[in-house]
């Protein structure tokens, strides 16, 4: 364990000398190419089978390449990880889908509720399908609030970039 830390605090140092031999004009250039994240946190409450008031807590993490936003897939892309970046891009495909699918089916689901005779079985199945839709509404807002990969990827992987672009810029 003091191995460890000793190896990072000894990495650390050297980064720190490499940040403070950089001119300038390669200090900006670093400042408006590194990547970076921010972890966000939140939570929802709701009401239980008893009553009882619930909370669900969450954090994730928004990626920077400098200043600006970027989605985790390309976060992942700009640092050279392409698996991973598609990986990332195919699970904010699979949420988008799940979110505008369960949006459709709420809106069907009432819409054959509303315009169908009272007890018919068109009525049964909009009940059905608007039940079904918001259970997966409920499932994409929650893979709104998560990502891919956890910050301590993040975290490696930003380390990783930014090494080789303080790197290529002190050459």
């Amino acid at each position: 364990m003091i191995l460890v830390l000793f190896l990072v605090a000894a990495g650390m140092s050297v980064y720190a000398v490499s940040m403070s031999s950089l001119t300038q004009e390669e200090m900006t250039e670093f400042n408006r190419s590194r990547l970076s994240f921010e972890t966000k946190a939140g939570s929802y409450g709701y009401f239980g089978d008893r009553g009882f008031w619930g909370e669900i807590s969450y954090r994730y993490w928004v990626g920077y390449q400098g200043f600006s936003p970027v989605s985790e897939a390309d976060f992942f892309a700009i640092a050279g990880y392409e698996q991973e970046a598609e990986e990332a891009r195919l699970y904010e495909k699979k949420t988008s889908d799940l979110l505008w699918g369960s949006i459709a089916a709420l809106a069907l689901g009432g819409a054959l509720f509303f315009t169908s005779e009272e007890g018919s079985s068109r009525e049964v199945g909009g009940v059905i399908l608007a039940s079904g839709g918001s259970l997966v509404l409920t499932l994409a807002l929650f893979r709104m609030t998560t990502n891919r990969y956890p910050s301590n990827i993040a975290q490696s992987v930003a380390d990783d970039f930014n090494a080789r672009l303080l790197e290529d810029l002190t050459r």
